[in-house]
């Protein structure tokens, strides 16, 4: 076959995707496929530049300015997508878009439209819960969080965000039976051990002893999770709970190099100004605003 014939035939079979309706090749089909890659900036030249006004375009848009963090532009763009459709995914990112903003009653709403649209989305819980305790609803965050583990009885996030939000509402030994029903195999995963760590150190419901137990944990999670700010942010609360304020500062400094969120910088600075004072800061208030990084 010569390359003559190759490329008639390649050029047949484009012809043939563009008029049965197939968008593989189309600018919104690049642009997602450049969002998925994480390569934001390309995808959202590709959008702008065909200055293209439909759901897909506009939604992926939103996306791209959620994610960079730009959440009054990604709020504007998305609420033009669901003028257009009203779509899960456009709910979804601007629910996010708005609790960043601290638009909360409107986050709740959005978040709460994608559980109607998608009653076993568990990521539209995830966020909602999220809402719930940034906004300091932490019973109501219990809930949610319950509703979605019924749908994914085996998910860590959620099941993290569980122990979080009964943390949050003073429910600590709620936490300890949950975590005795889950199999070995959850239970022992780093981010709830995480959550347990943080628990053990922090809770006034716990006893001194249970610092020690704390450290004991992070040190075995050290070679698996020490490149992570919030492996770091529960070291400094455990050696700060243990009156070691200097080496406190020393973490929570690493905490806020490897952390890549304003909010979660804005949080750890807190912590920081405390240390800094030798003092401990207000733990469970805290916890309510550090991120739940389930996104989708």
């Amino acid at each position: 076959m010569g390359i003559k014939t190759i490329v008639r035939i390649i050029s047949i079979v484009i012809i043939l995707a563009v008029h049965s309706g197939c968008t593989y090749f189309s600018d919104e089909s690049i642009a997602e496929r450049y969002v998925n890659d994480g390569k934001l900036e390309q995808a959202y030249d590709i959008l702008k530049s065909k200055k293209s006004q439909t759901y897909r375009s506009l939604l992926l848009q939103g996306i791209i300015l959620e994610r960079q963090e730009l959440y009054s532009e990604a709020v504007e763009i998305l609420s033009k997508a669901i003028e257009i459709h009203r779509g899960e995914k456009a709910f979804f990112y601007r629910g996010w878009a708005w609790t960043e903003l601290g638009n909360f009653n409107n986050a709740i709403d959005d978040f709460s439209q994608v559980t109607k649209l998608s009653p076993y989305e568990t990521d539209a819980f995830s966020g909602l819960g999220t809402v719930y305790l940034r906004s300091n609803q932490a019973a109501m965050a219990v809930k949610t969080f319950q509703k979605a583990l019924k749908i994914a009885p085996s998910n860590i996030d959620l099941s993290a965000q569980y122990i979080r939000a009964l943390y949050c509402n003073n429910e600590e030994i709620k936490v300890l039976a949950f975590l005795s029903r889950l199999p070995d195999e959850i239970k022992d995963d780093s981010r709830l051990r995480i959550e347990m760590a943080w628990l053990l150190c922090t809770s006034s419901r716990m006893q001194e002893k249970d610092s020690i137990v704390a450290e004991k944990m992070l040190n075995d999670m050290a070679a698996q999770c020490n490149k992570t700010a919030i492996f770091w942010e529960v070291k400094a609360a455990v050696e700060a709970k243990s009156g070691n304020f200097h080496e406190a500062k020393q973490s929570i400094d690493k905490a806020i190099s490897l952390s890549n969120s304003r909010l979660y910088d804005s949080i750890l600075k807190m912590e920081q100004k405390a240390y800094n004072r030798n003092i401990l800061p207000p733990y469970r208030d805290l916890s309510r605003n550090r991120p739940f990084l389930i996104r989708k």
